[in-house]
């Protein structure tokens, strides 16, 4: 009862509640209609943990989107010392395991950490302007830099929402390495003997996992390897999409992908270890649901990854992914243990070089171009 009293104290200076009472209360979305729709479509669930529900999960049936309580937070402008007082004592929850002996035993517990450390790295990475990605798409996701490193900063986020890590990747070619998950010698004041478990998570999974555990239907999963490409995806239009943050998946990862319930497409880099766990992966993984697809890549882009592509040729080679029909998608069952590929047909892409994105964020502002 106190971690609700905790939460219904905050969420009423940002929600107009219709209805308090029950372990879902509901309230009048403030994000579409101006915060003025007729009738409420927003619920938070503030219930005791129940499965894979835990208190604070949010979904509007209008909107079609679902928060973590950290991430519904974040969008009211919530500060992150705030936001740190309210989810303390929150249940950290893991997955309900699916019935089957592999996902026994496994485990999803990452230190959390504080949000006010993302203070530290409120600058823009021009560099990631420079390489296409827009202002929104960055603000959205977190992404900084830490001037002192001089490297772009990915906050890591576990399926609730909660902040695990930050990973760096170096702006100077001459750094080693060139991607570098931030430890316990980064975050000795903050979390004594500190170690993250990478394969615990799937990096932008917190987005919708809320929502799909609230009973929205995910139409689609697609999985690369890096946060660079799961950006670029999402930035033309594909939002249900995650990284594993390499080429390996563990037991953990693809138990959280299963619980989403959604048609899964593997898209890891067009190199030797990203094809050859393309073709690993989806035996293993068929073996818990049929729905496991590879996307083929088209012929002389070897060495090439999803964000090599620009928006028309991505749509040409995913088309068919936002209605999840699989019609506009030539099925193949060629590669070992029936695996299955989705090859496009080059004639037939959108063609349209800036389409929208497929749930547009709400724009709350952006940090200053200019500052780095």
């Amino acid at each position: 009862m106190q971690i609700r009293n905790q939460i219904l104290e905050v969420l009423e200076k940002h929600l107009r509640i219709a209805s308090a009472a029950g372990d879902n209360i509901s309230c009048y979305c403030p994000f579409h209609k101006g915060g003025k729709e007729s009738r409420p479509s927003f619920y938070v669930y503030l219930g005791p943990p129940e499965g894979s529900k835990v208190p604070g999960m949010s979904f509007c049936h209008t909107c079609n989107k679902g928060w973590s309580l950290k991430g519904l937070l974040r969008s009211f402008g919530v500060a992150r010392v705030v936001i740190d007082q309210v989810t303390k004592d929150l249940p950290q929850g893991a997955p309900r395991q699916t019935p089957t002996s592999y996902a026994r035993g496994l485990q999803f517990s990452n230190p959390a950490l504080p949000e006010e450390m993302l203070v530290l790295f409120e600058y823009c990475p021009k560099l990631l302007l420079k390489e296409g990605f827009e202002m929104d798409v960055l603000f959205s996701f977190d992404i900084g830099f830490d001037m002192d490193r001089r490297r772009v900063t990915f906050p890591l986020r576990d399926h609730l929402g909660n902040l695990i890590g930050i990973s760096g990747r170096a702006v100077d070619s001459s750094s080693f390495p060139r991607y570098y998950i931030y430890g316990s010698e980064e975050f000795r004041e903050v979390a004594s003997n500190y170690k993250l478990h990478k394969g615990r998570f799937l990096w932008n999974l917190d987005q919708y996992y809320a929502a799909a555990m609230l009973g929205k239907r995910i139409p689609y999963l697609i999985v690369v390897e890096g946060f660079k490409q799961a950006m670029w995806l999402y930035q033309h239009g594909y939002q249900y999409v995650v990284a594993l943050m390499g080429s390996h998946m563990s037991k953990e990862q693809a138990t959280l992908l299963l619980r989403i319930g959604a048609p899964i497409y593997l898209f890891l880099d067009n190199d030797d270890a990203g094809q050859k766990a393309m073709k690993r992966l989806p035996g293993w993984l068929r073996k818990q649901s049929p729905e496991v697809y590879t996307i083929v890549y088209p012929a002389g882009t070897e060495g090439l990854s999803p964000d090599d592509f620009d928006a028309e040729r991505l749509h040409i080679i995913l088309r068919g992914l936002h209605e999840h029909s699989g019609q506009d998608c030539k099925i193949q069952s060629t590669y070992p243990e029936g695996q299955q590929s989705c090859e496009a047909n080059p004639g037939s892409g959108r063609g349209q070089s800036n389409s929208p994105r497929m749930d547009q964020p709400h724009e709350v502002g952006a940090p200053d171009p200019d500052s780095v």
